[in-house]
Parts: C-alpha cells; sequence; structure tokens
C-alpha cells in the first residue's frame, strides 16, 4: 500500500486496534495496538490496502502474546 494509505489505514483503524487489544491484554491495550500501527506503517509496503484490517488484527494479537515489562 503506499504511504497516504497506509496512514489512512492507521487512523481509520487504531480504535478498533485498541479494542482489539483490550480484549487480549486489558491494561496494555494502548501499547499493544501502538506497536501493531507502528508494525503496520513499516510494512506498508508488503501490505495490501484491502487486507490492512485483517493484517492488523493478526498484528494485534501477536504483539499481545509477547511478553511485556512491567518497568
Amino acid at each position: 500500500m503506499s504511504p497516504a494509505e497506509a496512514r489512512a489505514a492507521a487512523i481509520s483503524l487504531r480504535g478498533a486496534a485498541v479494542v482489539w487489544a483490550r480484549s487480549y491484554v486489558g491494561a496494555a491495550a494502548e501499547d499493544v495496538a501502538h506497536d501493531a500501527i507502528v508494525e503496520l506503517l513499516a510494512k506498508q509496503a508488503v501490505i495490501d490496502y484491502r487486507a490492512a484490517a485483517a493484517w492488523l488484527r493478526t498484528t494485534v494479537l501477536h504483539k499481545a502474546r509477547e511478553p511485556r515489562s512491567s518497568a
């Protein structure tokens, strides 16, 4: 997807990413959603814009499963 499409996807899907993250981790949802959005923007060249929501939801799940430091 183009950089403009990636920005639009990040903006439009941020709320959904937080909701998805809350279903997995609760309190750390904002951090997990942020990390997933950052990864979406970093890998925009290999993600199809039409599949961005599914890709982001999967990434949120994987980020939620990663160990998080309590510091």
